[in-house]
């Protein structure tokens, strides 16, 4: 009789990304999480997505995000990554 055994290993870790800003680069903070709000090239970066998901997640009204002209978005990676942090949750438990 043969035996079979199942392992899980899981990791977790945890990152540091220091963002530099000129001192002539405007900063703004998100009105609900009073977090400095990065561009969606910087948010992708960040959180290792695609800026298209990004996109998605702010057409959905998931993500805080501002305008602040007709040719940028800022993201508030709080929000997203708590966005994230959830689908990752929920997939873990359709294991």
């Amino acid at each position: 009789m043969e035996i079979k055994r199942k392992v899980k290993i899981a990791t977790a870790t945890n990152r540091r990304l220091i963002i530099r800003q000129t001192r002539n680069e405007k900063r703004f903070l998100c009105e609900t999480c009073n977090q400095p709000m990065l561009t969606a090239e910087q948010t992708s970066a960040f959180l290792d997505i695609k800026q298209r998901r990004i996109f998605q997640l702010i057409e959905e009204g998931l993500v805080h995000y501002f305008e602040p002209d007709k040719s940028s978005v800022l993201v508030c990676p709080s929000s997203l990554s708590a966005i994230l942090t959830q689908d990752l949750q929920s997939l873990k438990g359709k294991e």
